[in-house]
């Protein structure tokens, strides 16, 4: 990969995270509630949690998700009781969504521990390295979404 010169190192750890990230993503994990939740999941989760008024194609394009993946994601946790389904009383054919008790209990647990395994020390690396290290970071995150949205047209 003598292409890359000296952005090798770089690059290869950017494939490397990316792939282990794409792994973990999708697995189940409990949290401490006894139900297995994914990343993903718990991302969907949180979203519903701010917007009881979204729509399903609202949480796929907040995500990033396509239709199908939002609605697989949905039928998941519907069918793990962590959110349920409501139809509005004006509009028979549209429906909402909103986190059950069993599902905010599991978003508090799984909160705790990504703050306290991930978060936390990020958090705590920015807060030593400084403002210009995260605004840096934030760069590069915008430049790989725009690369991402850029691909999804290919």
């Amino acid at each position: 990969m003598k292409w890359l010169e000296r952005h090798q190192e770089i690059v290869k750890l950017h494939i490397k995270i990316s792939n282990q990230y794409v792994n973990l993503y999708a697995k189940g994990i409990d949290y401490g509630s006894g139900i297995l939740l994914s990343f993903s999941e718990m991302q969907v989760l949180e979203l519903i949690m701010d917007n009881e008024d979204f729509k399903m194609i609202d949480l796929a394009n907040e995500l990033g998700f396509s239709g199908p993946a939002i609605t697989k994601s949905v039928k998941k946790l519907v069918d793990k009781n962590v959110i349920e389904k409501y139809k509005l009383p004006d509009n028979n054919k549209e429906f909402r969504m909103r986190v059950t008790e069993v599902g905010l209990n599991a978003y508090k647990l799984y909160q705790s521990y990504v703050y306290e395994n991930i978060f936390g020390k990020l958090f705590k690396t920015f807060e030593e390295k400084g403002e210009d290290f995260e605004n840096d970071l934030i760069e590069v995150y915008k430049y790989m979404e725009k690369f991402n949205e850029e691909m999804k047209l290919k």
